[in-house]
C-alpha cells in the first residue's frame, strides 16, 4: 500500500495492528542517487488515450468495531506518451509522461490533486525487459504518494510478455506485480495483418518452498484478471491494452481488503520524437516484497536512536522474576533495537548476560533478544556463553543450545563452536542428542542462503550419527535440516520393520523441497493402510508443511469411520489448514459439522466455520 492510502486509512486504525497486516497493495523502495540516461534518443513516441480507475476497499471491522471500513477511488483520463529509447540486450529504457489530463479524481484536497497532476505531467521512466516485464520505475523527483500509486498501477498493465515460441498459442510465465511474483497464463487469440491479440487470462500465486512455520493467521491474495493486448509485429509497444486486475487480500477466510484496477490504453498516434530522459534521482522496484521488513527496520532504527545505553543497562540489571510481563516486553524490544544498531558497544550487555542466572527472567530475555537480532556481534556473545558453560558447568548448556539452532543466518564461528561440543569429553553423552538436533535446525536455516554450506553440514552430521546407531535421532536431526542432501539417508527407513521408525521417516521429509518427496507423499496417501494410525498421523502432520495433495481429501471417508477420535481431529485440523488456499475443502469441513453434530470433531468443525465467518 502506498503512503497515500495508508495515511487516509490509518487515521482509523491502530498502527500496531495495521503494520502487522500483510496487505498486498503497493510497496515503496526509495533509493537516493542520480540516474542519468546515457541512451540514444528514440525515433518515435507513442501517444495513448488512457482511462484508469483504481478502487481500494478495506474490511477490517471484523477485527474490531473500532476499525471503520474504508472505500477510496482514484480515476484518471488523459493522454499518455511512451517513448522507447536505446537499451541493452536485457532492457529497453522507456520514457513516459502524461501529456494532458482530462480528469483526475482523488479523495484529497485540491492542493494535493494539483501536486499529483504536476508529478504526472513531469513524467517518469521505466525499464522494460526484452521478453516482457518491468524491472524498475524512475522519477525526476520523489513523487507524491498518490502519484506513485497511479504510476505503479499503470505500469502493472503496461508490462506485456512476448511469446517465447511463436508457434505456441498458450503459455505460462512467472511475472512480477507490485505485490508478488505470480504464475500468469497467456494465450494468443488471433493474428491478422501484422497484428496479434494476446490475452493474460489468470494470475495465480505459485507454490512456495515448504515453510518451517505453520501459519497461525493465514494471509494470502486471490486474483481475478483479464488483460488484452493488441500487438503490432513492427512495434516495440502494444497498440491497445485493456482489461482489469482485481485482488482480494484474505486474512483467514475473511476478505480484509480489495484493490480493483481497470485499464484502457488506445494508441492515438505515433510521432517522431528525439527527446531523451535525464536526471532521475528517485527509483523503486516494481516488485518489492521486503517492504514490510524495511518498514520494521526503519522503526527499529528510530527506536535505537532514542535509546541511551546507560538507561538500557540499568533496566536490564533491574529485571527479576517478579518484573511484570509488559515491562519485560518493553525492555526486550529496546534491547532488540539496540542489538540491531552497530553504533553501540555491547560490552555491558555481554557482562550482564555472562553473569546472569540461566534459570532467571533476565537471562531468558537477553537470550531471546540475541537470537532475534542474529547479528554477528550477537552471535559472538552466544559463542562466549557456550564456551563459558562448556568450561565451568556443561549441564547449563541446556539453557542455550536448543535456542541457538533457531537463529537466522548462523555464523561459521557459532556452527564451529556447536560442532566442537560433540567432541568435548566434558559434555555428557546424553546432551549430545540436543546438540545434534540444534545443528540440524542450523543446517535448515543455513540452507535458505547457502545451500552448499548446508549440505556440507548435513554430511558432517550424517557421518557423526552413523556410529551412534540411533535411527530415531538420525531422522529427527535430518528432518530438522530438511535439505535434499538428507533424502538418501532418510529413504531406507520408509520401509523399516518398526512402525515408529517408518512414521518418523515420513515426518522427516516435511521440509525437503524435491519432486521425489511429492511422489512419496502422493503414493503414501493413496495406498495408506489404516491398520496403524501412528503412521497415518505422522503423514498428516508432515502434510502441514507441504503443498496440498488432492489425495488428502480422499482420506475423508476412511478417517471419519475410524474409531480414533484424536486422528479425526488431527485430520480436520489439516484440511482446515489447507482450506485457505483450497476452497473445495470447506465443503468437507461443513460436512463434518453437519454429520458429526454431537462429537468432538463436529464441534471443532462448527467452531472453525463460525470463526472463519463461513
Amino acid at each position: 500500500m502506498t503512503a497515500y492510502f495508508r495515511r487516509l486509512m490509518t487515521s482509523q486504525l491502530r498502527p500496531s495492528l495495521f503494520v502487522g497486516l500483510s496487505l498486498f497493495f503497493l510497496s515503496v523502495k526509495a533509493q537516493n542517487g542520480l540516474i542519468t540516461a546515457s541512451l540514444l534518443p528514440g525515433k518515435k513516441a507513442w501517444e495513448y488515450a488512457v482511462v484508469f480507475n483504481s478502487q481500494i476497499k478495506t474490511n477490517l471491522s471484523f477485527f474490531s468495531e473500532a476499525i471503520a471500513d474504508t472505500q477510496l477511488t482514484v480515476s484518471l483520463k488523459g493522454l499518455l506518451s511512451l517513448r522507447p529509447q536505446h537499451g541493452d540486450r536485457e532492457f529497453t529504457h522507456i520514457c513516459a509522461r502524461i501529456l494532458a489530463i482530462d480528469e483526475l479524481r482523488l479523495p484529497a484536497p485540491s492542493a494535493v490533486i494539483n501536486e499529483v497532476k504536476q508529478g504526472l505531467l513531469e513524467g517518469f521512466c521505466f525499464l522494460q525487459k526484452r521478453k516482457g516485464g518491468i524491472d524498475s520505475i524512475f522519477f525526476r523527483y520523489p513523487p507524491a504518494d498518490a502519484t506513485e500509486h497511479i504510476v505503479v498501477q499503470l505500469a502493472e498493465a503496461l508490462q506485456y510478455y512476448n511469446n517465447p515460441n511463436q508457434s505456441l498459442t498458450k503459455w505460462s510465465k512467472v511475472i512480477g506485480l507490485s505485490d508478488g511474483r505470480l504464475q500468469a497464463d497467456f494465450r494468443r487469440v488471433d493474428s491478422v495483418r501484422g497484428l496479434s491479440r494476446l490475452t493474460l487470462d489468470s494470475l495465480v500465486a505459485p507454490q512456495i518452498r515448504p515453510s518451517r512455520q505453520v501459519e497461525l493467521l493465514p494471509q494470502y491474495t486471490r486474483y481475478r484478471t483479464r488483460l488484452n493486448y493488441v500487438l503490432d509485429s513492427s512495434s516495440t509497444l502494444p497498440v491497445v491494452v485493456d482489461g482489469f486486475i482485481d485482488r482480494e487480500s484474505h486474512i483467514s477466510h475473511r476478505v480484509a481488503s480489495k484493490l480493483l484496477n481497470s485499464y484502457s490504453f488506445v494508441l492515438v498516434k505515433s510521432i517522431v520524437d528525439t527527446g531523451i530522459c535525464t536526471g532521475h534521482i528517485y527509483s523503486r522496484a516494481l516488485f518489492y516484497p521486503e517492504r514490510m521488513t524495511e518498514l520494521r527496520d526503519r522503526q527499529q532504527k528510530a527506536r535505537a536512536d532514542k535509546i541511551k545505553p546507560a538507561d538500557l543497562e540499568a533496566a536490564l540489571r533491574s529485571i527479576t522474576d517478579s518484573t511484570s510481563e509488559q515491562l519485560q516486553m518493553n525492555i526486550g524490544d529496546d534491547l532488540k533495537a539496540f542489538l540491531a544498531s552497530t553504533k553501540f558497544s555491547l560490552s555491558a550487555i555481554e557482562e550482564i548476560l555472562l553473569s546472569s542466572d540461566p534459570r532467571g527472567a533476565k537471562f531468558k530475555l537477553i537470550r531471546s533478544a540475541l537470537i532475534h537480532a542474529a547479528t554477528p556481534e550477537s552471535q559472538d556473545m552466544l559463542v562466549k556463553l557456550i564456551r563459558q558453560y562448556r568450561l565451568r558447568d556443561p549441564s547449563l548448556l541446556r539453557f542455550v543450545v536448543p535456542s541457538v539452532g533457531l537463529i537466522a543466518k548462523p555464523e561459521y564461528n557459532l556452527q564451529t563452536e556447536m560442532l566442537e561440543l560433540l567432541t568435548d569429553k566434558r559434555v555428557e553423552s546424553d546432551r549430545r542428542g540436543t546438540i545434534l538436533l540444534a545443528l540440524g535446525n542450523m543446517a535448515g536455516q543455513v540452507s535458505e542462503t547457502n545451500l552448499a554450506r548446508a549440505d556440507s553440514l548435513v554430511g558432517r552430521l550424517t557421518d557423526l550419527l552413523q556410529p551412534v546407531n540411533d535411527p530415531m535421532l538420525l531422522l529427527a536431526v535430518l528432518g530438522n535440516a530438511g535439505t535434499k542432501s538428507a533424502l538418501p539417508s532418510i529413504l531406507p527407513y520408509l520401509k523399516d520393520s518398526s512402525a515408529d521408525i517408518r512414521s518418523m521417516a515420513y515426518y522427516a521429509l516435511r521440509f525437503i523441497d524435491d519432486p521425489a518427496v511429492e511422489e512419496i507423499f502422493r503414493g503414501a496417501l493413496q495406498d495408506i493402510s489404516f491398520s496403524d494410525n501412528h503412521i497415518i498421523a505422522a503423514i498428516l502432520e508432515a502434510s502441514f508443511y507441504r503443498p496440498y495433495q488432492p489425495a488428502i481429501s480422499l482420506l475423508f471417508e476412511p478417517i471419519m469411520k475410524n474409531s480414533d477420535e484424536s486422528l479425526k481431529l488431527f485430520y480436520l485440523q489439516l484440511i482446515c489448514h489447507h482450506s485457505y488456499r483450497e476452497a473445495p475443502l470447506i465443503e468437507l469441513i461443513d460436512q463434518v459439522r453437519k454429520q458429526y453434530v454431537h462429537t468432538a470433531v463436529g464441534a471443532a468443525a462448527e467452531a472453525f466455520m463460525v470463526t472463519a465467518g463461513l
